[in-house]
């Protein structure tokens, strides 16, 4: 019998002329014997940005920034005096997916951003930054309208926990994350694309990832959606 796997890979960037990238570690996220396969890649990323809850909010906008930041600083013994949140809003273009497609998998894949950001002594200012990594990311289906130009963090969008799904941190501050995203891509098929929040399940005393956005500068490292049909 002939087995028939599409892959659809959806990305966008905006080219700049710096310095050399960054190695791009990324390890397959998954391994499948086919005997036909179907591959696309474009620059279909529609949105992407993060909020930033710093001292409990903050009407700041990063939809142009060159990163994308998840995660949370607590602790009183902080010697910068700060506490935040920060949370990452995503939205795919799905146009090129066969309106016929029955959905395998889909998998979300995010890159880390390696550049130094700013000067603070005491903790790591490029790549992410994890003290506990027994803490987990959470992606969830976002059911509100945003905009990447206007979205902060007083104007966040609903989302649903129905079908999210988690992901453990690691300490290695190069690491590529991958997130599947199978069941909120369904639900978003069947009722609408408003895209995906990405949160720190759980706060925690220092976890910071930084991930390239569609706004950094090197094309292999912007935000990506793999969906096998």
């Amino acid at each position: 019998m002939l087995l028939l796997l599409g892959v659809l890979s959806l990305s966008s960037c905006k080219k700049q002329e710096i310095d050399p990238a960054p190695e791009n570690n990324n390890k397959p996220v998954f391994y499948c014997e086919t005997k036909s396969a179907l591959e696309i890649q474009t620059e279909d990323l529609v949105e992407d940005c993060y909020v930033f809850g710093y001292n409990g909010g903050n009407s700041a906008n990063f939809g142009s920034s060159r990163n994308l930041q998840v995660g949370s600083w607590r602790g009183v013994e902080d010697i910068y005096g700060m506490y935040y949140d920060n949370i990452i809003y995503l939205k795919f273009d799905y146009a090129q997916l066969p309106a016929s497609a029955v959905i395998d998998r889909a998998f979300i894949t995010l890159y880390v951003d390696t550049f130094r950001y700013n000067s603070m002594p005491k903790y790591v200012t490029y790549g992410h930054d994890i003290e506990d990594d027994t803490k987990k990311i959470q992606v969830s289906n976002v059911t509100g309208d945003w905009s990447e130009s206007t979205l902060n963090y007083f104007n966040q969008p609903s989302s649903s926990a129905v079908s999210a799904t988690m992901t453990a941190v690691t300490k290695n501050k190069f690491e590529t994350y991958s997130f599947d995203v199978t069941e909120i891509l369904k639900e978003q098929l069947a009722s609408g694309n408003k895209g995906f929040k990405i949160d720190m399940l759980n706060f925690s005393r220092h976890n910071l990832l930084r991930f390239a956005s569609s706004e950094n500068a090197y094309p292999s490292l912007c935000p990506k959606i793999t969906i096998l049909y």
